[in-house]
């Protein structure tokens, strides 16, 4: 397994802090009426630790070339799926 995976149950480990550091939160949100309440949860905990996160937000910002990229194309289209507002910037 890559040295930078941490597998854990929760979140009282020693992470890294520092504002350089950026979270990303994946699960699972189709059919799980609390994903909302999970999802902040573990944010609230990351950001105290001093990480900036990313969360599943309504906007994504594609950039030039994103057409080039099967998983931009993918993003493209869940994107578009589930109503979220596009910004398509170009250089």
């Amino acid at each position: 397994m890559n040295e930078n995976v941490v597998v854990t149950g929760n979140l009282n480990l020693s992470l890294p802090t520092g504002d350089k550091y950026i979270a990303f939160i994946s699960g699972p949100i189709s059919g799980d009426k609390n994903y909302k309440q999970r999802f902040s949860a573990v944010q609230k905990k990351l950001e105290d630790k001093g990480y900036v996160v990313i969360n599943q937000c309504g906007t994504v910002v594609f950039l030039d070339r994103w057409r080039h990229s099967e998983g931009a194309k993918l993003e493209m289209v869940h994107s578009i799926k589930k109503d979220k507002i596009i910004i398509l910037k170009r250089r």
